[in-house]
């Protein structure tokens, strides 16, 4: 009898291990269908990387508004000691600029240019609207009117 206890205790304690198992499964399966908690989940998530990123960017601009002071209080101090001097640093800078990135310079150039061309043609194109046959057959009445 003893080897029948021992099989029914084994028994049991399986049934009780699957019957855990099987409630962590269950417990695990509500879990992914509890749609609205899931949800909430991911808000509190994404509300969390908004305020460090919200927290990174206003360090960011905190330093670089510090950066820019400084660079200012310089600039300022040095427009009043020698202001030649300035100018001619800003000159060498864009220079080397050019000399450094003369492909960026050049589509640069060339989008202003680009820019310059179409504002022109609107500008003739509207011109060219308001110049009709019939104003000219009128401005050319006028014009003889007045010279009779």
């Amino acid at each position: 009898m003893t080897s029948d206890d021992a099989k029914v205790a084994a028994l049991r304690s399986g049934i009780e291990q699957t019957r855990a198992e099987l409630g962590e499964t269950v417990e695990a399966l509500a879990a992914k269908t509890d749609v609205k908690a899931r949800a909430q989940e991911k808000v509190a998530d994404v509300k969390t990387r908004a305020a460090d990123a919200a927290t990174e960017a206003k360090d960011k601009a905190k330093d670089k508004a510090q950066q820019v002071a400084a660079s200012s209080k310089e600039v300022a101090q040095d427009l009043r000691t020698e202001p030649a001097a300035t100018t001619k640093r800003a000159a060498v800078r864009v220079r080397t600029s050019v000399q450094e990135k003369p492909k960026q310079w050049a589509a640069a150039a060339a989008a202003i240019l680009a820019f310059a061309a179409l504002v022109v043609r609107k500008r003739r194109r509207a011109a060219a609207k308001r110049v009709t046959p019939q104003r000219l057959r009128d401005d050319w009445r006028r014009e003889w009117k007045e010279n009779r």
